[in-house]
């Protein structure tokens, strides 16, 4: 038991047996919910980062141009010098929120909708989440801030009562502004989580004909079903705060990647990004990061702002990526993205073949 029980550690701690991720994964989701909430108006995305790591790459690979492999150029003198710096965090793109706004009266009943909308936000790794929102109706701002409670029946004992919840900080990280500040036809918000995680998923409860109780009012959640062999998982009252509105430094800029052939497993990668604009020159002030990726190899750097105009015609930046010796032998998507202040990305990609490190 001994030996089984070290060989799954030493698995379970292998990253070469990760899933492949990208560099800077919070402002991809952050983009990515953006996109959701201007298709489903009201209803926001609360999938976990994690799901998204696992599976945005994959589609990345999937839809990604792949140009042929073949010779290209390579670095030369009249390339900007790769800086070997990783990227500060104000160098990431990360869109500004608002202020914080300020506590209103308390709301009541006649404030709110009469009754509340269920929004299924997807399940992650054996969790399910769940938004629960009301509708400020009245023609004034309140507030509705603490949590509530949920009454359901347990179907296995048929026993109706009040469910034992876990507080917990669920949804959209730093986008949740606590408490529910609304303005008239603004949503308050409750994140409830459910897992089956707990007791090695054999427990599972079904709970139906949910109540969210609140101190002034009752909502029937009609069609919410809750399975779990967790404790349900609650918020406080919240308000998704939007990023503010910033126009896109880097809009006229383009980006081109031109990498060797072949890289070796285990090598050095030195490739050039070439950056034009296709507008007015663009300023690199304050200076930009930027993001490259091959494989499961990359990072977020800091770019060597040397030369501060983009011209129409380009500037040319050396880069460097030590590639990871348990790379997949074959071709790779090189990705490098230029990280803009509203969460956009000035994007290239090439093909490079990677041949094995005891190759002559």
């Amino acid at each position: 038991m001994t030996d089984l029980e070290e060989h799954i550690r030493r698995t379970l701690l292998d990253e070469r047996r990760a899933l492949p991720a990208w560099p800077d994964p919070v402002s991809r989701v952050r983009t990515g919910m953006t996109r959701r909430r201007l298709r489903h108006a009201g209803v926001i995305a609360a999938v976990t980062v994690a799901v998204l790591v696992v599976t945005i790459p994959v589609a990345v690979r999937r839809t990604a141009p792949q140009p042929p492999v073949g010779p290209s150029p390579t670095p030369t003198p009249t390339a900007v010098a790769w800086l070997d710096q990783q990227a500060a965090p104000d160098q990431l793109g990360h869109p500004r929120l608002p202020d914080p706004r300020p506590t209103a009266r308390p709301c009541t009943a006649d404030d709110l909708s009469p009754t509340a909308t269920v929004a299924d936000e997807g399940a992650a790794s054996g969790t399910r989440f769940y938004t629960l929102q009301l509708t400020n109706v009245s023609d004034t701002t309140c507030t509705l801030e603490g949590s509530a409670d949920l009454i359901a029946t347990n179907t296995t004992t048929g026993r109706r009562g009040t469910l034992e919840t876990r507080r917990e900080e669920l949804g959209f990280g730093d986008q949740q502004e606590f408490p529910a500040t609304v303005a008239p036809r603004e949503v308050a918000m409750l994140s409830v989580r459910t897992g089956s995680g707990c007791d090695g998923g054999l427990n599972m409860i079904t709970y139906r004909n949910v109540v969210l109780v609140l101190p002034f009012h009752r909502y029937e959640l009609t069609g919410l079903v809750l399975e779990t062999s967790c404790l349900v998982g609650l918020s406080n009252w919240f308000r998704f705060v939007e990023f503010l509105s910033t126009p896109p430094r880097f809009g006229d800029l383009r980006a081109e990647i031109e990498a060797p052939a072949t890289v070796r497993a285990g090598g050095i990668l030195d490739y050039v990004v070439t950056l034009r604009s296709i507008g007015s020159p663009v300023v690199l002030d304050p200076c930009p990061g930027y993001s490259q990726m091959l494989f499961k190899s990359g990072g977020n750097y800091a770019l060597n702002c040397a030369v501060t105009v983009i011209p129409p015609e380009g500037v040319r930046f050396a880069i460097r990526l030590a590639v990871a010796d348990y790379t997949p032998l074959g071709p790779q998507v090189l990705m490098w993205d230029l990280l803009d202040d509203d969460g956009t990305r000035v994007s290239a990609t090439s093909t490079v073949e990677v041949t094995s490190s005891e190759s002559g």
